[in-house]
Order: structure tokens, then sequence, then C-alpha cells
């Protein structure tokens, strides 16, 4: 929501100049909105995260296209390749950061496997097709923004406030522009939604099983969602939006959270990754590529990720948000701790919850 604050800013800056304050009210009202459709329950704001997001889809990958053709020559597989950037690990895995937590939400259909119909089987499924359209669109739509704007000058891609927009202007017209701006809009509100129901079914199943939460939050309200939870969510939402948007400007503030959390992603992401192996292995049912080389490979790279984040880091405030991930993560596991010797019971039958 402050990303989208600071996105309106930019589109509108005589606004913001004389409005500074404006991203206040307006980060309210979003999150007030992603909060009353999750509160209408799941039906009403799967529905519309997902027609306006085939719609979006449908979009990136036309107009993508029609860049490609346009850059004719220009393409080249350059793109693909570590030679635009000489081959800097730094600044390989330094973005890579962001480019991963582009895909972060895309494992949020696993919170909703209970209101899924047959969920062993369709959960699995939507994951592997949202890998592939998710991976496809945005790998097209990079592609040809990244041709169209010219490969050796990508680095003043980045100087710009909203290059895709000023692309899109230049070579699309007034109309298609508009409709990208539109998108780009309803992009950062369907992600706070989705965001949002990943972690209210989250939080409802921590309080079911007795952990973190109080139990008065998992009373389902008459729209078969967990109300008390939803404005729980909603409310601490808000108030970390404004905090942070105070003490360092809504811009700053929606980059140092999101880096905040994909450095906790991927720190939960690792020790999940880990855990798998010996998880099946207990089991008896190891696979040796699924639950030991492809995870374990994937949670090597992420460790990597974290690791070029905090040295060598991005400049002030932006390279606070690694530490303030991993003490969330300590306390955690403090947490963690504690529950596993007060109320050992608990922490064993965590997750049995069965589907």
């Amino acid at each position: 929501m402050l990303g989208l604050s600071s996105f309106l800013y930019e589109l509108f800056p005589s606004i913001g100049y004389h409005y500074p304050w404006l991203w206040i009210p307006l980060t309210i009202i979003l999150i007030g909105e992603t909060t009353f459709l999750a509160y209408m329950g799941i039906k009403i704001s799967m529905r519309y995260v997902l027609y306006t997001g085939l719609a979006e889809i449908t979009f990136l990958i036309i107009t993508s296209i029609y860049l490609i053709i346009y850059a004719g020559p220009r393409n080249s597989i350059l793109p693909f390749t570590s030679i635009p950037i000489k081959n800097n690990l730094t600044t390989l895995f330094v973005a890579m950061m962001l480019g991963i937590a582009t895909f972060g939400g895309l494992n949020g259909v696993v919170p909703v496997a209970e209101e899924t119909k047959n969920p062993k089987k369709n959960v699995p499924l939507a994951l592997a097709i949202l890998a592939f359209i998710l991976g496809f669109t945005l790998i097209l739509s990079s592609y040809a923004q990244t041709i169209i704007f010219g490969v050796n000058n990508m680095f003043n891609y980045a100087n710009y406030p909203d290059p895709g927009i000023l692309i899109y202007e230049k070579y699309l017209g007034g109309i298609i522009t508009a409709l990208y701006i539109i998108f780009i809009v309803n992009s950062f509100n369907s992600s706070g939604v989705s965001f949002g129901t990943s972690a209210i079914r989250t939080a409802y199943g921590f309080a079911r099983d007795g952990i973190l939460f109080p139990k008065s939050l998992t009373k389902i309200n008459r729209h078969k969602v967990p109300g008390n939870i939803v404005l729980f969510n909603g409310g601490l939402s808000l108030v970390i939006a404004l905090v942070a948007g105070i003490l360092m400007g809504p811009f700053t503030a929606s980059i140092f959270l999101i880096l905040s959390n994909t450095v906790f992603s991927f720190f939960n992401h690792s020790l999940a990754g880990i855990e798998l192996g010996v998880y099946h292995r207990r089991k008896g049912s190891l696979n040796i590529i699924k639950h030991i080389v492809v995870p374990y490979l994937t949670s090597f790279m992420l460790i990597i990720a974290i690791i070029y984040v905090v040295y060598p880091a991005p400049p002030p405030p932006l390279n606070y948000s690694a530490w303030i991930a991993g003490i969330y993560a300590i306390l955690l596991i403090m947490l963690y701790v504690y529950y596993k010797r007060k109320f050992p019971d608990k922490i064993n039958s965590v997750g049995d919850f069965s589907i």
C-alpha cells in the first residue's frame, strides 16, 4: 500500500509536492478497502483477484509481443546473460532479491487449502500453473521492456520514476498507457488482498492450534471467514505502514518493508527446504531428487541472496531491513523454544489438522 501511494505520487508529482501528507489517508483507505474485501469472504476477494489478474496477464502478453516485434533487429540473447552487468555476481545477487520477491505470494494458495475442493490435487496443480503463467508473463514483459529501452541503457532505466509508463506512452499511445497505469494500480491492490488472505488463514491455523493467537480470533463470521483475524490483520498492517511511512517516507518505507519481508521469507523457505528431507526421511518416503537435491539447492541460493543483502548492503536505511528480519527470526525462534518447553503438546500437534 505504501508502494501504491508512492506510485501515485510519481504519477502526480505536483499533488505530492503540495500535499506531502496525502499518502496517509490514501494508505488508510487502501488498507480499509482490502480488509473489507477479505472480511466479505474468500469468494468475493479471490474472484476479484482472479478476473483482474487474468486481464492484466492478457494485456501484458499482447503488449509485450508488440514491443518485441517493434524492436525488430534489436532483439538479442544478451538480457538472458550476465554480460550486460559485466558478470558482476554482487549486482546479480542483489538484483535477485527483488527479482524473486516479484514472485512473492505464489504459494499463497496453500493457506486456503481447507477451503479448496480436492486440495491435495488442486493446490499442487494451482502452484504449477501459477509458476508457469507468472514466469512466462514476467519474463516476457521484462525482456520486451529491456530490448525496447536498450540493453546497454538499462542502468538509466532505474533512474526514471516510471520507466514502463514512458515506454508504453512512446510506443503504444495514450489509451494503452492509461490501461497500463490502471493495471499497475490494480496490481498493488490485488496483491494486498492476496497477501492478506494468506496471512489471515495462517493466523487462523495458529489460533486454532492454540499457538500465538487467542482462540477468540478463530470465530467465523457470517461470510464464513475468521472476521476477528481479518480486522486484527488490517489494523496491524495499518500501524506498520503508517509508522514506517512517517519514519522513512512512503517510497523508502515500501522498499524497506519489501526487503525485510523478502529476507525473512527467504530464511523461512530455506528452513522449510532443509526440513523437507528430514520430514520425508522420518516418514520413509524420501525421494532424493524431490526432497534433497531440489530443496537444498534452492535453500543454498536463498542463503546466498540473504548474505548479499547484508554484505555488501544497500545504503541506509535499507541496509537495516535485513537486520530487522534477523531480529524478527530470532524472536520467533525464542518463542518456539518457550512453547516447546511450556506447551510441548501444542507444538507437537501444530499442523495436524487434516485436509
